[in-house]
C-alpha cells in the first residue's frame, strides 16, 4: 500500500511592518507569481501552522497591503512582522507552472532515468535561465534543459548529457 506524502507548503513571501489602524500589513513576495496568488479567500498559513484567510489585497506605493479576516487590530497586525506565508500545494490552481514559483520547485525529489538523485535545495540563477540546486552532492540542473520535466511531485532527468550529473 503507497504511503500518502504530506502536502507541500511553498512559501509566498514575508510580512512587514503593520499598516494602519485596521490590521493591514505590508506584504513582500517572492516574485511577482507568489503576489499574484494573493487574492480575496486566498487561505495562507502563517508561519506554516495558523492558518489565516485573505479578505483584501491592495497596492500601496511600490508594496502591498493585505488584510486577513481575522486580523482586526494594529497590535495584532504588528506581531506578525516577519512571518512566513505559506500556501497549500494542493491550493494552488491547476493552470500554474510549479516553474514559475521558484520556491514551489524546493523540496520535489529528481530522478534520473527512474533513479532518485537527490532533492532539491534551491534555484539559482536570472528569469529563464535557472538551476537547481541539488542535494546530496550540491549538483546544478539546468531548469530549462529540454531533458528536464517538472511535474507536481517530481522532477525527471532523460537522457542527460554525460558528465552533468
Amino acid at each position: 500500500m503507497p504511503t500518502e506524502q504530506p502536502e507541500r507548503l511553498l512559501q509566498l513571501g514575508r510580512l512587514g511592518r503593520a499598516v494602519g489602524l485596521d490590521g493591514g500589513i505590508r506584504f513582500h513576495p517572492l516574485g511577482q507569481h507568489e503576489a499574484a496568488l494573493l487574492t480575496e479567500g486566498t487561505e495562507v498559513l502563517l508561519n506554516g501552522r495558523e492558518e489565516l484567510t485573505v479578505s483584501s489585497v491592495r497596492q500601496q506605493g511600490k508594496g502591498l497591503v493585505v488584510h486577513f479576516r481575522s486580523i482586526r487590530r494594529v497590535e495584532r497586525a504588528r506581531e506578525l512582522t516577519h512571518a512566513e506565508l505559506s500556501i497549500r500545494s494542493g491550493d494552488l490552481p491547476e493552470e500554474l507552472d510549479l516553474m514559475e514559483l521558484g520556491a514551489g520547485l524546493i523540496g520535489l525529489p529528481v530522478e534520473v532515468d527512474g533513479q532518485r538523485i537527490g532533492t532539491v535545495s534551491g534555484v539559482s540563477g536570472l528569469p529563464g535561465h535557472e538551476n537547481l540546486e541539488l542535494e546530496p552532492g550540491g549538483q546544478l540542473l539546468p531548469l530549462n534543459a529540454p531533458y528536464v520535466k517538472v511535474g507536481r511531485a517530481l522532477i525527471t532527468v532523460s537522457d542527460p548529457p554525460e558528465g552533468l550529473l
